[in-house]
């Protein structure tokens, strides 16, 4: 009986640890300072990215590139706020560039030992 307790005490420590990983990495920040300006970057989970997703395409399920980088822009950056406008500013406009390609990396999903991420 006693190994019963042990085992079941072990499987819910490991349920809760797997669930607490699945938090942090919902929860996923990532900062990095293009041309002076930090931009802060989070992941906001694989349902969110989906809905996004489903969100931007039509009935036939094409994807508006506009609609789809406009969302990722406003749900991945936490910091600045940004949308594709704030990209035609004089000031921000070799920025684009670096922070499509991070915003997108982290919006897949595949922020884990990307080389393409400097942190």
């Amino acid at each position: 009986m006693a190994n019963k307790k042990t085992e079941t005490k072990k499987l819910l420590k490991n349920m809760e640890m797997r669930q607490q990983m699945a938090e942090d990495m919902k929860f996923y920040q990532y900062k990095e300072v293009i041309n002076g300006t930090e931009y802060v970057f989070q992941y906001c989970g694989k349902r969110r990215s989906l809905q996004i997703i489903d969100e931007c395409s039509d009935e036939k399920s094409n994807i508006s590139k506009e609609k789809l980088l406009d969302a990722v822009f406003k749900t991945i950056i936490v910091s600045p706020n940004v949308n594709l406008d704030y990209f035609d500013q004089e000031e921000y406009m070799d920025d684009f560039d670096r922070v499509s390609e991070v915003a997108n990396i982290i919006f897949g999903g595949k922020f884990r030992n990307n080389e393409a991420l400097k942190g």
